[in-house]
């Protein structure tokens, strides 16, 4: 099973993709360190991780079924 990553705005240009599918990893910090790896760009991007809808601020554990998304910032109208 693999867990999937929603990426919105500019990081889609980053990555080329609206959806990435990786193989489970147990955190966030471990999600970041491959994205990073895999995708060195986003350095240069400012960008909110998200698991479950709720905005991540530390290290939080994944499951196979966490629902993931990295959001670029964004203001409101």
């Amino acid at each position: 099973m693999k867990q999937e990553i929603r990426l919105f705005g500019a990081l889609t240009d980053v990555t080329g993709t609206n959806r990435l599918e990786i193989d489970p990893l147990p955190d966030t910090e471990s999600l970041l360190e491959l994205l990073l790896l895999q995708y060195p760009e986003l350095r240069n991007y400012h960008f909110t991780l998200a698991v479950d809808n709720n905005i991540v601020s530390g290290n939080e554990l994944l499951t196979v079924e966490s629902t993931i998304a990295l959001l670029p910032p964004f203001s409101g109208g």
